[in-house]
Order: structure tokens, then C-alpha cells, then sequence
């Protein structure tokens, strides 16, 4: 037997690496399609990324997708009715391709009392926060690219106002749910109760 053959054996035979991979990639091709989403894009304050709800765009024009945002603690993002002394946030699509439509759906807001004299009270989030997102592309099948320009307020022992861009890109074809899918369903219809 030449040592080449021996190898080969090695590598198909069992207990063999490529044995070994068989129960990942079976595991692979059951767990839903995982489009990743866009990187995290990171302040000191906070981070942001946008989740896909499907692999493609599809037949149909109704897309789903997360904007999901982790604070450092003790910073609060304002909520877009904020109160009289916050400031909401600031939607810009006009980047984006093949949108034709885009609903934001906010989680309910806690109260902030910072100060009873003179009243001072804001509506925001602390936290981890998912934010539902549910678009409409222009055409059916087609790529869909989302570019989001956020501009939002932060507040701890002082306010900041900041502005992130993120994108998303989604190729045309049958697509599949993505393992963000069922989550983002979830805080759609928990976002549409309150």
C-alpha cells in the first residue's frame, strides 16, 4: 500500500475528518437559512445593526427587519414621542434601493423622572432594544439594498446627538427565514399590542 493510499483511507474512514463534519453539516441544513445582518456599528454610547428577516427578496414586496440597538449602561435612547424634553429619532431611507415603503414599530417606552423641580420626565429605552421594521420593496424579486441614516438622541449625565449609517443588502430569489425571523415576529406583534 503506498502512502498516499494510506491517507486517502485515513481521511474517508471512520473517525475520519470528514466523518467527523457529518453531523454539522446535517445540523447546517436544518437550521434556517442565516443571513448574518449588517455589522455591529459601534459608539461609546451604543451599537446598532439592522437583521433580515428573509435570505432574498421574494416574490412578495413585505420584507421584515430588525434595527437592533445595545446601550452601555446608564444611557438611555429617547423614544419617538420622547416627551417635552427629549428629542425622537430621525428616519432616512432616501439612500436605500428598490424601497418603496418603510413603518417603524416601537416597543413601549419606559418613564425616566429625572428631576421633579422643575418636572423633568422622557419616554426612552435603556438596554438592549429591538426595534421592528417593516418594508415594502418598489418591485417584487428584485435586490433590495436599505441604507439608513438614524439620527438620535442619548442621554446619561449629558445628552449627545448622533447620527449612524447601516445597510443591509438582500439579493433577489426565493429567499428563506433567516434565524432572526421568529424573533422579529415576536417584537412585530408585541410592538403592535401596545
Amino acid at each position: 500500500m503506498t502512502a498516499g493510499g494510506a491517507a486517502a483511507r485515513a481521511r474517508v474512514g471512520p473517525g475520519g475528518p470528514l466523518l467527523r463534519l457529518l453531523p454539522l453539516l446535517f445540523a447546517a441544513c436544518l437550521w434556517p437559512a442565516a443571513a448574518p445582518g449588517s455589522d455591529w456599528t459601534e459608539r461609546e454610547f451604543a451599537s446598532f445593526r439592522l437583521l433580515p428577516g428573509a435570505t432574498a427578496v421574494a416574490d412578495s414586496r413585505d420584507l421584515l427587519v430588525g434595527l437592533e440597538i445595545e446601550l452601555a449602561p446608564g444611557w438611555q435612547l429617547y423614544s419617538e414621542d420622547p416627551g417635552e424634553f427629549g428629542v425622537g429619532p430621525v428616519f432616512d431611507w432616501s439612500a436605500s434601493w428598490n424601497l418603496a415603503k418603510a413603518a417603524v414599530f416601537w416597543p413601549a417606552p419606559t418613564a425616566y423622572v429625572y428631576s421633579t423641580e422643575p418636572p423633568i420626565r422622557t419616554l426612552g429605552y435603556k438596554g438592549s432594544l429591538l426595534v421592528p421594521l417593516a418594508l415594502e420593496a418598489a418591485a417584487a424579486g428584485e435586490a433590495f439594498d436599505l441604507r439608513l441614516a438614524l439620527e438620535y438622541a442619548v442621554c446619561e449625565e449629558f445628552c449627545i446627538v448622533d447620527t449612524v449609517e447601516l445597510r443591509l443588502a438582500l439579493p433577489p430569489g426565493p429567499g428563506a427565514p433567516t434565524r432572526h425571523a421568529a424573533r422579529l415576529r415576536q417584537a412585530l406583534a408585541a410592538a403592535k399590542a401596545d
